[in-house]
């Protein structure tokens, strides 16, 4: 692989922008540790915000101050009202089509396809992911020369009386918990009269048990009594007629909610069909909704709106009152001083966490940060690509006088040993030594570094690149002396990689970014299982790694927007 083009590729990936807004808090591990250091301990994923960082598809509020959602990975999460995860676990199915509570919150009700025969479902879960029974199914129809249509179920509903209601072939129809069929509304026919619909994306129950129904091609709002009777119809308002409509929602008021995909907007208007008001997402200076496809749950007066990756909350007057985003724009490292401060570089600065895990400051410019690491003296030290120098900040967070590496354009990891000296892997001039409290840098070893960790037993690991396609792990000495190499090698190459770490008895980690794992060696070189979480808590582009004094691993997963922890044992820990 030619090395130019490597380091381009590095480059592009930190083009983009992101803000944060909103951050879990954290508390302090009462562990036993090291003397004089406090183990940083909290909500983990670090930098995930509050409902979570995934796509949100059919998010509600459900009993017991709940939320649900799933994502395109077809795991379902479970949230409280603050958005802290309670639960999540993974649908067998390939496609989540909808998903209801009932009026307790005891189970939840999730309709969805078996892509491999095209079998669409209602099963039965309970909140904690187990199967309690499958409602109803329905086979592909056979449309003749081979082809099968699913018979999908969407917009799922559950009324007070336990029947569901869901949209089938151009109708809604109507069954009981044991999967009879009771009524239908609509003939199945395609059609713009009164009682029938022409593309209908969603509807709502009523009290009394009749529903209105969202009617796209007709721009109408149709209303029906409790026997599928057609009793009226409303005109959409203006702004909702020149859009598709993705979700549909009544509020306690009994004014609509109505999510629209091309806008990317929420109309809301009331029974005659008046426009009320329209949101999007910047109100109070907020950022326009990401996605087009918006989800809303209605709690406590208050309408929490799912968009992408993000989660806004509005009063019922338009007012939004809080966005949680993620905070992180594509962190590339972390690293820990012995008092629990913990600082994480990223494309949007450097994040200081105190001990307890509240964010207390971002400071430094964000763009094409590599690497940090810290001192006994508390001065901070950051690598930016394209400089030939190291960024230092003192104990406050003030600017100092940067470290300068001779002929260097192109540094990337950073780690500081025992006696403060500071290494620079370099992939322009080599792996650098800089003297404790000095401001120039030393070859310490000839070659192209991409990668460098000082281990707590004074060796130091390094990542140099073969001028092919792979890098190798070096070790050294204090002094320089080279004591060994580490295999890069099938199952557990790690390619072109950046970073690294080790812990206090020899154990070896690399960032496998390619394959989004971490490679463990043991002391003895011993390739061991990589850490590789997988679904939604898989890596995606992991980089800088730092090992805290319980022996914990705290891991850069760079496009998710997170940072990770994981045990000694590569087990993912949440706290």
């Amino acid at each position: 692989m030619n090395w130019n083009v490597w380091i381009l590729i590095i480059v592009i990936s930190f083009t983009q922008t992101a803000c944060s807004l909103k951050l879990d808090v954290f508390s302090k591990s009462q562990e036993s540790t090291a003397p004089g250091e406090v183990l940083f301990k909290g909500q983990f994923p670090l930098g995930e915000p509050a409902f979570t960082g995934r796509d949100k598809y059919n998010m509600k509020a459900v009993p017991g101050n709940r939320f649900v959602f799933n994502d395109l990975d077809e795991y379902v999460y479970v949230l409280n009202s603050e958005g802290k995860l309670l639960k999540k676990f993974q649908m067998s199915a390939d496609k989540i089509d909808g998903m209801v509570s009932d009026s307790t919150g005891t189970y939840l009700y999730i309709a969805g396809v078996y892509t491999t025969n095209g079998t669409s479902f209602i099963e039965k879960y309970d909140f904690n992911g187990n199967l309690a029974g499958v409602i109803k199914t329905f086979a592909p129809t056979d449309m003749g020369g081979g082809v099968f249509a699913t018979n999908h179920i969407e917009k799922l509903k559950l009324a007070s009386d336990n029947t569901f209601y869901f949209i089938q072939n151009y109708r809604i129809v109507k069954y009981d918990m044991s999967g009879t069929l009771l009524d239908t509304i609509g003939t199945g026919v395609n059609s713009a009269a009164d009682g029938e619909f022409r593309s209908i994306q969603d509807f709502v129950l009523t009290s009394g048990g009749g529903l209105k129904a969202v009617d796209m091609e007709t721009d109408r709002l149709q209303t029906f009594d409790s026997n599928g009777n057609h009793v009226s119809t409303v005109t959409w308002p203006k702004p909702v007629m020149i859009d598709i409509v993705e979700e549909f929602q009544v509020d306690s008021d009994g004014n609509f909610l109505a999510s629209t995909t091309n806008a990317k907007v929420i109309t809301k208007f009331n029974s005659a069909g008046t426009h009320l008001l329209t949101l999007d997402g910047s109100e109070n200076g907020g950022p326009v909704f990401p996605f087009n496809t918006i989800s809303i749950g209605i709690f406590n007066s208050h309408y929490y709106v799912a968009s992408g990756d993000n989660v806004y909350i509005y009063k019922t007057d338009g007012t939004l009152e809080i966005v949680y985003e993620k905070p992180l724009d594509r962190p590339t490292s972390v690293t820990q001083r012995k008092d629990g401060t913990t600082y994480v570089a990223a494309q949007n600065g450097i994040h200081k966490y105190s001990p307890d895990g509240s964010l207390t400051k971002t400071f430094g410019t964000g763009a094409a940060l590599m690497s940090i690491a810290t001192d006994s003296n508390k001065i901070i030290y950051v690598t930016r690509f394209g400089t030939n120098a190291v960024l230092r900040f003192d104990a406050d967070e003030v600017a100092m006088t940067n470290i300068t590496l001779p002929g260097s354009a192109q540094p990337y990891g950073v780690s500081v040993d025992a006696s403060n000296n500071v290494f620079v892997a370099d992939a322009g001039g080599g792996l650098y030594k800089v003297a404790a409290g000095d401001t120039t840098g030393t070859v310490f070893a000839a070659g192209i570094f991409t990668g460098v960790y000082c281990a707590s037993d004074g060796n130091i690991y390094a990542l140099k690149f073969d001028g092919v396609s792979a890098v190798n792990i070096l070790k050294f000495d204090s002094s320089g002396t080279l004591l060994d190499t580490y295999p890069n090698s099938a199952p557990y190459a790690y390619g072109v990689s950046v970073a690294l770490a080790a812990d206090k008895f020899g154990k070896v980690f690399v960032s496998d970014e390619a394959n989004n794992r971490i490679v463990v060696f043991d002391s003895d070189k011993t390739p061991l299982t990589p850490i590789a979480p997988t679904g939604p808590e898989g890596f995606n582009g992991n980089r800088g790694m730092f090992v805290d004094a319980a022996g914990n691993i705290l891991v850069a997963d760079t496009n998710n927007h997170f940072v990770k922890k994981f045990s000694p044992t590569g087990t993912q820990l949440y706290e």
